[in-house]
């Protein structure tokens, strides 16, 4: 099964080491592979995937690392179900994680949204 991940041009890059279709029983990632998050909310990640083998409603294991951009690493797992696919992402639903570390990362991209609106709002003459 072919997967195409987009990498991550950015700071804080999520590194999927294994992402795995548990309904079907096949490792569509194997080998640390950088990805594009999306979009993430409290209980769900949208991943940049294109041409991914899977169908709405099966179970996934992905197994990665958080890089920070203060190049502290944290191991991160998740066990969720494809809500959506579409050409070019894919959507989970978490149910087992961890919300510590899924926090962290939430917070960092919270931090980053703050920066660019103040950055925005500064060459608007806003401020």
């Amino acid at each position: 099964m072919s997967l195409s991940p987009r990498l991550s041009s950015r700071h804080t890059q999520f590194i999927v080491q294994e992402l795995k279709n548990i309904t079907s029983e096949i490792h569509m990632v194997d080998r640390d592979t950088p990805v594009e998050v999306v979009r993430c909310d409290r209980s769900s990640i949208t991943l940049a995937f294109e041409n991914i083998s899977a169908l709405v409603g099966h179970l996934v294991s992905i197994k990665g690392i958080f890089k920070f951009g203060d190049d502290t690493t944290e191991a991160f797992a998740v066990v969720g179900r494809i809500t959506q696919i579409n050409a070019q992402y894919v959507e989970i639903k978490m149910n087992q994680y961890d919300i510590e570390t899924w926090g962290k990362f939430i917070k960092q991209i919270n931090q980053k949204q703050q920066r660019v609106d103040k950055l925005f709002k500064s060459i608007k003459g806003e401020d």
